[in-house]
């Protein structure tokens, strides 16, 4: 999450953001309880844009098991 797009964090300090990210990330990705890093998305995305998945047509979630629940 980009603290620029979240009202009122885009003058907060890092260390702030921090904080307010990892308290968000708890309550909202009850999977890993974290959000992804940059890294984690580039990966995915790379997966996905690989000659290893050539038609790829569904919409993909990288929510930390958030929408992975018992049913």
């Amino acid at each position: 999450m980009d603290k620029t797009y979240t009202a009122g964090m885009d003058r907060a300090p890092d260390s702030v953001w921090e904080v307010m990210a990892s308290q968000w990330a708890k309550w909202h990705v009850p999977g890993l309880g974290r959000m992804a890093t940059p890294e984690e998305i580039a990966a995915f995305a790379l997966v996905l844009a690989s000659d290893d998945h050539p038609y790829t047509g569904a919409q993909m979630v990288i929510g930390g098991g958030k929408t992975a629940h018992a049913g």
